[in-house]
């Protein structure tokens, strides 16, 4: 890093060789993971010293004022990167101070914009929770650049540094004038003939009103009133959607107030009294958009019906613009405001509803979608029922495919919001969903229907009426759902379909069984004759289609077995490499369904899935291994000796974990103890390598991420790293368990002595297992989890634990939702040990305690009074306990 600020600094060097220097300073100051770039700002403050670091900071604020735009422009992002890196740790107070006399010294343009980049770099990247005394110094360097006589280039640059400020700028917005004199700049901003200008400047908006509205006043309302009603004629296609984006940002916020009294945030409330605190929390009105609306929507409803209207002939429907954005105020109108603006959409389509203009009759249609949230629901009903038969008639006939794609829109939101109109029309819905899945119709028509028919499946379920009618056009549904899978136009269409298949099939009683075999045989037939025709996308989905006969048949589905079989040998003697994936999809899901039934596949199948196996290709392997447990778990006696080749290559998986990752530990281990549970005896060879690993996944660390994201009080984005260490953690416990079953019995007993023996390590595994998810919050002590294991989780306070206290966590209770430790995790920790004392029985159970800390103990006890699990879970490990206690308490000296 030394040599790379020498090498910039030097001006004797290339203008590209110092502009190189500064780009790898910027790489070495800063990086996509969280973790690195933790570890680089701590070497940059470890490794230099504060003298070496300001002689160096010195240099970058020196090339910002004195260099070309190239060079001042990298600089720029290198000092902010180090001021992103200081600023937090208290190392650059002055640096907003600098930033503001160089830009009031400086007169070369150049160096403005220097210094305005390295403000908006600074701006955007440092943490929002860091408090900055003098924020108006910002405020202070930045507004006098949003002036069109300072250009345009300039004006740019200084409004997206405003932009990226506006966290920060909070004690502005409580003092009047300074908000009003703000407010004011960034609405004139967004006349600027530059469309970036107005583009930061709408964002402005947009955040300031987010973040600030109930402290604004609305003496800015008018102005900005006027702003928008004449951008909304005159703005671009692109920026359009923000113009209309700021009063929905004040309608939402209005709305939000309605029902939540809003609180100024921590770091404002020192600047109000606590009589106006009161009145904020208790009192505040909704004054700005609620009153407004009352003056606004008037002149502004027939400007957002005209640009409603006014959507081209080859208009694609895309998934959001003008039109997306217009329909979305005028619903929050609708919301804020309630009949009093639904009565003007329902006089409009009235009116214009049947009118020969497409125009006027889509914008019909897309008003009727606006009015489902905040009206009167009676009155939404009378409203859709009078207009019911006109939406099914347009949606059958008309020659617009626009219109028609509006409509079956609308129908969607029908369906999904009245049951009851639905109930009522059942016949009627059920005819125009039949014709809406026709392949003729556009892909968006089918989508929506596809979702209409969803809702109406889901809704309807417990109506025997409307269940008959399902039943009585199941073939009908089934051969329209084969069809738009064969004509699907991608993969998101094909998912829907597919996931309305499943529900269907869910909502047809098992005593239609002979109708489903009769429509699963021709549809079985239909794929066995035409296997050579389809593509491998259409196979799969088919064949998805075809094991969703396996929910409501069950063990019935095997009376398909001759064409089945037929299907399974054609699919596996393809040796397609794209069909490989999905036939094991399908025979899991199939194996999963049919269980012990299906053991009449698995001589046919075995040597198909073994050669898969051997393909080494990572997804193929785990799902073979997952299809292999499913397996095992259904298998007959007299096939259970067609698994015992899988053991070996399964095992084999887990010296590729780097490569594969912690998921296949988790597969891995399950499938193993499926087939222990099976095979039993057979498994003695395999069952110190299987231990070993379970001990060693009980042991697995949850990442550096995770710790510094929990002590920063937040795992936002580490879910899902946090979520994988847990999955095994519980799929570790789960294997212990079906470990210690497999080998309780006494026909197995080399496998039980040998379990017996390793109980201390088991026990030191699980209770480090359970430790270890709290290790990130907490360093486990004593008095911690004594305190946890004495009183329940309702009465107990972690707020002494200042960690706990910034991850939220104020209970036991809150511990576990938090998603830090898993209330599944505990409870499988502690049914694993009372297994390990019943395998045990007359042996010596002490080394069960000895190897428990007795943290774990506290945590344990704490978890059993807390009140959060199920009773029947409670008793069971009670029970267990209280023996293992007795046992206990008739051993001398222990």
């Amino acid at each position: 890093m030394k040599l790379l600020f020498d090498e910039f600094q030097d001006p004797s060097k290339t203008e590209n060789s110092r502009n190189i220097a500064l780009v790898l300073l910027t790489r070495c100051l800063t990086s996509p993971s969280p973790s690195r770039r933790k570890q680089q700002a701590q070497r940059w403050l470890e490794t230099f010293n504060e003298d070496a670091r300001n002689v160096m900071k010195g240099a970058l604020i020196n090339t910002l004022a004195t260099a070309s735009r190239g060079i001042s422009r990298s600089a720029a992002r290198v000092a902010s990167l180090i001021a992103v890196i200081e600023i937090p740790c208290g190392q650059w107070d002055d640096f907003f101070t600098i930033m503001e006399q160089n830009l009031g010294q400086q007169a070369n343009p150049n160096a403005y914009h220097a210094f305005l980049t390295c403000l908006g770099y600074t701006c955007q990247d440092l943490d929002k929770s860091v408090e900055i005394k003098k924020s108006y110094i910002i405020l202070r360097s930045v507004c006098p650049f949003i002036d069109p006589e300072r250009g345009l280039e300039l004006n740019e640059v200084a409004i997206n540094a405003l932009n990226n400020s506006i966290e920060f700028c909070q004690r502005t917005f409580t003092n009047n004038e300074e908000r009003h004199t703000l407010v004011n700049l960034m609405i004139n901003s967004c006349n600027s003939a530059s469309e970036q200008v107005r583009a930061h400047a709408y964002e402005c908006l947009i955040k300031s009103f987010g973040l600030f509205y109930p402290l604004l006043d609305t003496n800015n309302f008018s102005q900005l009133f006027d702003m928008v009603v004449a951008n909304i004629q005159r703005e671009t296609e692109s920026l359009f959607p923000s113009v209309l984006e700021i009063w929905i940002v004040i309608a939402e916020v209005e709305n939000t107030i309605k029902t939540t009294k809003w609180y100024p945030p921590r770091t404002l409330r020192h600047s109000f009294s606590s009589e106006q605190l009161a009145q904020f929390t208790i009192n505040r009105p909704q004054v700005i958009f609620h009153n407004a609306c009352q003056h606004l929507f008037q002149p502004l409803f027939p400007l957002l019906c005209h640009i409603l209207q006014s959507k081209p002939d080859d208009y694609d429907t895309p998934s959001w613009d003008k039109f997306h954005s217009t329909a979305f105020l005028i619903q929050m109108f609708v919301k804020v405001r309630g009949d009093e603006v639904a009565d003007q959409i329902v006089n409009f389509v009235n009116e214009h509803i049947r009118s020969e203009d497409w125009h006027k009759k889509d914008t019909s249609l897309q008003l009727l979608g606006c009015i489902f949230v905040g009206t009167t629901r009676n009155n939404v009903i009378i409203t859709i029922k009078s207009n019911l038969e006109v939406v099914f008639h347009i949606l059958r006939t008309d020659p617009s495919l626009i219109v028609r794609d509006t409509a079956a829109w609308l129908l969607n939101k029908i369906i999904g919001n009245l049951p009851e109109v639905v109930n009522e029309f059942f016949p009627q819905f059920l005819e125009i969903i039949k014709q809406g899945l026709h392949p003729n119709n556009s892909p968006f028509i089918r989508g929506q229907i596809t979702m209409a028919f969803k809702s109406i499946v889901k809704n309807n379920l417990e109506n025997q009426n409307c269940l008959a009618m399902l039943v009585a056009d199941f073939r009908i549904f089934n051969e329209l759902i084969v069809e738009n899978v064969i004509n699907a136009p991608n993969q998101m269409f094909l998912d829907k379909v597919l996931s309305m298949n499943q529900d269907l099939m869910f909502s047809i009683p098992r005593q239609q069984e002979t109708m489903l075999l009769s429509v699963g045989t021709a549809m079985m037939k239909n794929i066995e004759n035409n296997l050579g025709n389809l593509s491998p996308v259409t196979l799969t989905a088919l064949l998805s289609l075809l094991a969703d006969f396996s929910i409501p048949l069950g063990e019935k589905f095997n009376v398909l077995s001759t064409s089945f079989g037929n299907v399974l040998l054609q699919l596996m003697n393809r040796l397609d490499a794209s069909l490989i994936e999905p036939i094991l999809d399908f025979l899991q899901i199939l194996a999963v369904n049919l269980r012990s039934s299906f053991s009449q596949h698995y001589v046919q199948i075995f040597p198909f899935v073994l050669n898969c196996f051997q393909l080494n290709v990572k997804a193929v392997q785990v799902k073979v291994t997952l299809l292999v447990g499913d397996i095992a778990t259904g298998i007959t006696p007299q096939l259970v000796h067609n698994i015992i080749p899988f053991i070996k290559p399964v095992l084999s998986l887990l010296d590729r974990v780097d490569e594969y990752g912690l998921e296949v530990i988790d597969n891995v281990l399950s499938t193993l103890s499926l087939i222990a549970l099976q095979v039993q005896d057979k498994f003695e060879d395999f069952l110190e390598p299987t231990l070993n690993n379970v001990s060693n996944a009980c042991l697995q660390h949850v990442s550096d991420d995770i710790r510094v994201g929990i002590q920063l009080g937040s795992i936002v984005g580490m879910e899902e790293k946090l979520r994988e260490v847990q999955h095994l953690h519980e799929s570790a416990l789960e294997s212990f368990s079906y470990l210690i079953a497999a080998f309780s019995k006494e026909r197995s007993p080399k496998c039980r002595d040998f379990m017996i023996r390793q109980a201390y390590t088991i026990c030191q595994a699980v209770s480090v297992c359970l430790l270890e998810g709290l290790s990130p919050i907490i360093s486990p002590s004593g008095e911690l989890f004594e305190s946890i294991g004495k009183i329940n989780a309702t009465q107990f306070d972690f707020v002494q634990y200042p960690v706990l206290e910034r991850s939220g966590v104020r209970t036991l209770t809150d511990l576990l939702k938090s998603g830090i430790v898993t209330q599944n995790t505990l409870v499988l920790a502690i049914l694993v040990l009372v297994d390990i004392f019943v395998l045990l029985r007359q042996d010596d159970p002490r080394c069960v305690v000895s190897g428990v800390p007795l943290e774990f103990v506290y945590l344990c006890r704490g978890a059993l009074n807390s009140g959060i699990f199920p009773q029947d879970v409670i008793r069971h490990i009670h029970e267990g306990i209280d023996s293992m206690l007795q046992f206990l308490q008739r051993q001398k000296g222990f």
